[in-house]
């Protein structure tokens, strides 16, 4: 699944983020997605169901870096070894799913985004760019 969103003060941010070194700007944006991502992988793992005995689904949620080339971008979701994660969260056709990732995701995206445009700014703000624009509304979502 791949969304994508427009900030108000978007362009002002990915201009400041542009003066910054590629490898600068991509931690920074890796960091902050990090910070907006924990409430949805916390949720995952509210939401996971929950079997007898350990290991258990529902306590082996992580975020990882995705890999897209030349942007950032984070995983979010089942950690290695427990993929069949996938299998409970969409079904197979032996049974059906029981959704975890997408009701952590539809609860969590809006305050995730406010979450990320507030960390960006504060860590351009650190490195003394100003901002004149409000962050994170969220304008448009595509999924």
């Amino acid at each position: 699944m791949k969304f994508s969103v427009a900030f108000e003060g978007g362009d002002e941010l990915a201009a400041n983020l542009a003066q910054l070194s590629m490898r600068l700007s991509k931690k920074i944006l890796r960091e902050a997605l990090i910070e907006g991502g924990e409430p949805m992988r916390q949720d995952m793992g509210r939401f996971a169901p929950r079997e007898p005995g350990a290991p258990d689904l529902a306590d082996n949620m992580g975020i990882s870096n995705a890999r897209t080339g030349d942007m950032a971008a984070i995983a979010i979701g089942p950690v290695k070894g427990f993929f069949y994660g996938w299998f409970q969260e969409y079904g197979t056709k032996h049974f059906g799913g029981q959704a975890f990732a997408r009701p952590a995701f539809d609860g969590n995206v809006h305050a995730s985004l406010g979450i990320i445009g507030q960390a960006l700014w504060r860590e351009l703000a650190g490195r003394g760019f100003s901002r004149s624009a409000t962050v994170s509304t969220p304008l448009q979502d595509e999924v």
